[in-house]
């Protein structure tokens, strides 16, 4: 059970930072695409936050992941444990929730007692940057900010760019 709602916590997680990065490098298309079915293979580091998430829920809560998903359950009027795909959507709410991005559980969901406490996620957006092996916008050797290529100055912190940047 709560390797589903690790699933859906470490998904978005993951998700959320490589869709910013492609954002910002330029690196790939997304146009149409699931970031799920585009996105590289969930890293170790994003598991390792979900864990976290999971646990500042829990503790701010004073219950443990199963009593939350039980009362989540109960609100709706479903059976628990639920299957599979309810509790990957708890845990991917969870990351939005706690992120500050995309759904709330209570936008399609009947509401209950549950406080989500702010979680931030950069790490992981650092970790997407370094692991791209992709061609994309060259970054600024100052600040590694992403410029457009013909661009002479970085656009961040006004750093003049190398003349490659220029000439690309």
């Amino acid at each position: 059970m709560i390797d589903d709602i690790t699933k859906g916590i470490a998904t978005i997680l993951w998700g959320g930072s490589w869709a910013d990065h492609v954002e910002e490098h330029q690196c790939r298309n997304l146009s149409g695409c699931q970031i799920e079915e585009c996105m590289p293979e969930i890293p170790t580091e994003a598991w390792i936050m979900a864990g976290e998430v999971l646990g500042h829920v829990a503790q701010a809560n004073g219950k443990n992941i199963y009593q939350l998903l039980s009362a989540a359950c109960k609100a709706d009027g479903v059976e628990y444990p639920p299957g599979d795909e309810y509790q990957e959507r708890f845990g991917e709410c969870l990351a939005y929730m706690a992120t500050g991005a995309g759904v709330s559980w209570f936008d399609d969901h009947a509401t209950f007692k549950i406080k989500v406490p702010n979680f931030e996620e950069y790490d992981l957006r650092v970790l997407a940057d370094e692991t791209c092996e992709d061609d994309g916008y060259p970054a600024c050797p100052e600040c590694c900010a992403y410029n457009e290529e013909g661009t002479l100055k970085c656009g961040n912190c006004s750093e003049e760019l190398p003349v490659e940047n220029a000439t690309a």
